[in-house]
């Protein structure tokens, strides 16, 4: 997202950036994509919580090709 002009600030917690591409950020699929990916993040981290690797990757990459083929 960054290539697109929706940088994560080195002070943004990844909450936060969620947040702050909610105000202005990227197309809606690309936001459902990157919220997915930060919520999968944040139960890993700080509940514990196992997460399917696989379909975060392929979430990922999909998010890349995307942004990538966006002006």
């Amino acid at each position: 997202l960054a290539h697109q002009g929706f940088p994560k600030a080195p002070h943004q917690t990844p909450l936060e950036y969620v947040a702050a591409l909610q105000q202005d950020g990227p197309a809606p699929d690309h936001l459902h994509t990157v919220q997915a990916i930060v919520a999968a993040y944040v139960r890993w981290r700080y509940g514990g919580q196992p997460q399917d690797v696989t379909r975060l990757q392929t979430q990922a990459r999909s998010l890349w090709r995307r942004s990538r083929q966006s002006p």
